[in-house]
């Protein structure tokens, strides 16, 4: 989802309450390591095929993703 409320409620509903900090963690770590803003690492990333942005890019994981 391109709307931030929208995607916290989608993770929100996917991941058990126990497990959010974690999760939390999970998701800045993958941001920091795989899906970086300058140049993100698609054919490295376990969930490309669920990632709007590699689906819309030309060449998947070449260039920059908006900041």
């Amino acid at each position: 989802s391109s709307d931030v409320r929208a995607t916290e409620e989608q993770l929100c509903a996917l991941i058990p309450r126990a497990q959010w900090s974690r999760a939390h963690h999970w998701l800045i770590y993958h941001g920091r390591r795989v899906c970086k803003a300058r140049k993100p690492l698609c054919d490295l990333c376990k969930l490309s095929e669920y990632c709007s942005w590699r689906k819309n890019s030309s060449g998947g994981g070449e260039g920059k993703k908006d900041e």
